[in-house]
């Protein structure tokens, strides 16, 4: 990727040199602009309307840029970030500006940073539907992010960031989530039947797998195998009992038939009876190679998905056991070929 100035180990971090005329002089305390715009799609409308901001107001701005190859003159920019280095980052930040990913909105809220949120549109060729929209509203809703229907609204809102507040949730879900989802687990079962692999928790990296992670008091950490895909922190977890497996979706075909043979040979040698997840490629396969083998499966649909059930979601409806929207208004009934949404709470 091509752009002017590349992030490097040398300007992170809060005590940086500055070398003028040969002599150091310490910076005074910095202010950091976080961007982030996810790994799949570029987001050029946004990154393009900080840069230029960033070239009057002279603030330091990194960004992690994903799949973007323009290139950017006044911003610190990173194609791909390992998933300590954007925590790094996070924690540095006094503001972030993202697209509607959750992933970001749920580490924001947890670090109780302020958040600008640009949600994607499908018109313009940023994602594949609409669906940002509906989620960027909701959050708006819960006081997460300060959402922008337009870069318009940016530059103002940059230059009084102290306007945006800063959000805030618990260390873990409150009402009846956890506490549904551990009745579903753990269902018929006695402690001395169990042994690690009881429980497979699956789900892509990003805000799949931050969303199954808040669930995670829902389980004795013992009874646990975890599988994401590469590069997702497995920090809140005992990396012993992870693994790991090719990222793909309908976009590269050739990945998903090697993800499918992935989790078929996890499901074969970890033989769990029960699965759990909230989506979406590795987590739709084990619904469906679990249902063959006998394990019990749930399936939880992203909180992303406030205005109608994922793709994913709906083809679970016909393999899994249970399937979760986390929003009241997106409950379905069965019918005589596929289960019924059931609302249990939200991750939040």
């Amino acid at each position: 990727m091509k752009c002017s100035k590349h992030l490097s180990p040398a300007i992170r971090g809060a005590d940086i040199d500055l070398v003028f005329q040969g002599a150091f002089f310490p910076l005074e305390e910095s202010r950091l602009i976080f961007v982030t715009v996810g790994t799949q799609y570029p987001f050029d409308r946004l990154l393009g309307e900080v840069d230029a901001w960033a070239e009057r107001s002279g603030e330091r701005v990194v960004a992690q840029v994903g799949v973007s190859t323009k290139e950017y003159e006044n911003l610190e920019t990173v194609g791909f970030m390992p998933t300590e280095e954007f925590e790094s980052f996070l924690g540095d930040a006094d503001l972030v500006v993202s697209h509607a990913g959750m992933g970001t909105i749920i580490a924001c809220a947890l670090q109780g940073k302020p958040l600008i949120v640009l949600p994607r549109r499908h018109a313009l060729g940023e994602h594949t539907d609409d669906h940002q929209l509906g989620t960027a509203a909701r959050m708006a809703k819960f006081g997460l992010a300060r959402v922008i229907d337009s870069t318009e609204e940016l530059i103002p809102i940059l230059n009084d960031r102290e306007s945006v507040e800063a959000p805030s949730i618990g260390k873990e879900p409150s009402g009846e989530i956890l506490e549904s989802l551990r009745e579903f687990a753990y269902r018929g079962s006695a402690k001395g039947r169990r042994k690690p692999g009881w429980i497979l928790g699956i789900a892509s990296q990003g805000g799949h797998w931050t969303q199954l992670q808040r669930l995670r008091a829902a389980f004795e950490p013992e009874d646990v195998q975890w599988i994401t895909t590469q590069n997702a922190s497995v920090s809140s977890v005992n990396q012993q009992n992870v693994g790991f497996v090719r990222d793909a979706d309908l976009q590269r075909k050739f990945q998903l038939v090697i993800l499918l043979i992935q989790v078929l040979w996890k499901i074969l040698t970890i033989r769990p009876k029960v699965i759990v997840t909230t989506g979406a490629a590795p987590g739709w396969f084990a619904v469906v190679f679990g249902r063959i083998f006998g394990a019990r499966s749930i399936w939880i649909d992203s909180i992303a998905n406030s205005e109608r059930l994922s793709i994913s979601g709906q083809k679970a409806r016909r393999w899994a056991d249970e399937v979760w929207t986390q929003w009241p208004d997106r409950v379905e009934v069965a019918t005589h070929s596929k289960r019924s949404v059931e609302f249990k709470g939200n991750i939040l």
